[in-house]
């Protein structure tokens, strides 16, 4: 997708030049100057983007809203399973409009938005997913600590002493690392903890 985005910026620079003081400007100026192109392409590329940006919004809601309902509302009362889909439901829903509404109202541009969402996947789910295959002392408790850790850090890193100079996204994943390998070697060996001699 990086790659994609070059040769749009690149033609963006060439036709606006410098006329597009914000980022996000750069697509709907290209697609709203009949100078640049004409009506029918630009509707076209607008609605071949906004298909695109359903496709898999539309799946993110639903993984967002079921493991919402399966993994923390269960987690903390049951609930039965007659009722998981209306539930589900309900939260896709709210999650939408949540959502819609922090489109409206962006805390920062789609630049910045994008580097932190990239920089939270990295540092909440990094050590859990590669550890997790790699490494047979992880645990669960692990897990949850460098989740948590990874998005307190993540968050709360523009306010430490300095942090301009290191992007947050570095602390964060370290930090996480570490409090994933810190439970892990917490609790005894596998084989310690099976009582067998060679590993499995």
């Amino acid at each position: 997708m990086y790659t994609l985005l070059l040769p749009i910026g690149l033609y963006a620079h060439a036709v606006i030049g410098s006329g597009v003081a914000e980022s996000d400007l750069v697509v709907p100026t290209l697609l709203g100057d009949a100078g640049i192109l004409p009506a029918l392409p630009a509707a076209f590329i607008l609605v071949a983007m906004l298909a695109a940006a359903m496709s898999s919004l539309d799946s993110v809601l639903l993984v967002m809203a079921s493991t919402w309902e399966r993994d923390v509302v269960s987690f903390v009362r049951h609930v039965d399973e007659g009722r998981v889909v209306a539930h589900t439901r309900f939260w896709v829903a709210l999650f939408a409009i949540i959502t819609a509404w922090l489109s409206l109202n962006p805390p920062g541009s789609i630049v910045t938005l994008t580097a932190f969402s990239g920089g939270l996947y990295a540092a909440c789910f990094f050590p859990a997913v590669v550890l997790g295959l790699l490494w047979r002392r992880g645990t669960g408790a692990g897990a949850v600590a460098s989740l948590v850790t990874g998005f307190v850090v993540l968050l709360c890193w523009r306010w430490v002493p300095f942090s301009n100079a290191v992007h947050e996204v570095f602390p964060a994943m370290a930090l996480s690392l570490a409090a994933y390998v810190g439970f892990g070697l917490a609790r005894p060996p596998l084989e310690a903890a099976k009582g067998l001699d060679t590993p499995l």
